[in-house]
């Protein structure tokens, strides 16, 4: 119970950072998601869902610093709980397509049939932003395996 009460904190803080007062003093945008993550075979045998916050702190033209923080459960039975807390610099290709990569880790914060947390990993990712909603394909790899073992991902937020 305390993991969560940890995670209910950090997304009241990841709000708070998109408050009005924050909006006018810096080009920020808040995104709730929703997506699927499987491995790269694509059977879709084992597969992830998550639930997440990700705030865009647009830098310059060019870049895009984006946190995210995501709540992961396998397929639907709900025993097993991860957060995946990430960060990702984004270069705008234009104003609305985007590239970038960062870090991630999966750490378990409900136990289940889930083995446990995972090393620190490279997560690239491909998008399309628009006013209100955001689409986006990602690649988490570990890096001491880097481009084996890696975990795809498709997510779809809608901003607020």
């Amino acid at each position: 119970m305390k993991r969560v009460s940890v995670f209910v904190v950090v997304v009241g803080m990841l709000g708070g950072l998109a408050a009005p007062g924050i909006h006018a003093e810096t080009d920020a945008q808040l995104f709730a998601n929703f997506g699927i993550i499987t491995d790269d075979s694509f059977k879709f045998n084992d597969f992830f869902w998550n639930l997440g916050l990700n705030l865009d702190l647009t830098l310059n033209d060019l870049l895009i610093l984006s946190p995210e923080l995501n709540l992961v459960t396998y397929k639907f039975k709900f025993k097993a709980f991860l957060l995946e807390p990430a960060i990702l610099l984004n270069l705008k290709f234009s104003e609305n397509f985007f590239a970038g990569g960062g870090i991630s880790k999966f750490m378990v914060i409900s136990e289940g049939d889930y083995l446990g947390s995972s090393e620190w990993a490279m997560k690239l990712n491909i998008g399309f932003i628009g006013e209100y909603f955001k689409f986006r394909i990602y690649l988490s790899t570990p890096f001491d395996n880097v481009f084996k073992d890696n975990l795809i991902g498709l997510q779809f937020g809608i901003s607020f």
